[in-house]
């Protein structure tokens, strides 16, 4: 049995990539416009603001990474849903531990 590389089996419809990308863009856009997401900050050895012209698109490509490297691992069962435990289980570290004296 073949298997299209267009869409997995939990997919409705093969869409191409040019419309799976187009979907993508509008939800980043919606994450970012209306949800207020934005990398507005990097640490090196200090904090540093980033400008907005560096921030929006950061953001942007970050979060197209992301979706896009779930979407790659969504092949096998179980995988997805691991890492994006693994992943909250770290964000949630990070999260109690800010504001807190080492």
């Amino acid at each position: 049995m073949c298997c299209s590389s267009l869409a997995s089996g939990d997919d409705r419809k093969n869409l191409s990539s040019g419309p799976k990308f187009a979907g993508q863009l509008i939800a980043v856009a919606v994450a970012i416009i209306w949800g207020g997401v934005s990398i507005a900050t990097m640490t090196g050895s200090e904090r540093m603001a980033l400008p907005e012209w560096v921030a929006v698109p950061l953001t942007v490509l970050f979060l197209l990474g992301g979706t896009n490297a779930f979407n790659l691992a969504d092949g096998l069962d179980g995988l997805a849903g691991g890492m994006a435990m693994l992943c909250l289980s770290g964000t949630a570290l990070l999260a109690f531990t800010v504001g807190k004296p080492q």
